[in-house]
């Protein structure tokens, strides 16, 4: 688990006094395969906050992504190689 709160860019919307948890995350990540796992990539703001926190936790030698729902419009250049569904935007609206 990567507790993310402190490098969300919305940090100021979370409350007047957000909890504070131990960073820790348990695994020495120097040099090792990373797994990034999210449900739905939008645009992409959780997944660069997780990897702002991982990198405080060290140097991995590879970073991939993986999502159940790819919304198709990620505000970074952010293709995961694995995904359940892609639901781009207009797909999404049809479905209403």
């Amino acid at each position: 688990m990567l507790d993310i709160q402190f490098y969300r860019d919305d940090l100021s919307t979370a409350g007047v006094r957000p909890v504070v948890t131990e960073g820790a995350i348990g695994i020495d990540i120097e040099g090792r395969d990373v797994i990034l796992c999210d449900d739905v990539l939008y645009t992409g703001r959780t997944i660069r906050a997780a990897l702002d926190a991982l990198f405080d936790h060290g140097r991995p030698r590879r970073v991939q992504l993986a999502v159940l729902i790819d919304r198709g419009i990620a505000n970074c250049p952010l293709r995961p190689p694995t995904s359940a569904n892609m639901f781009p935007p207009a797909a999404a609206r049809s479905l209403k």
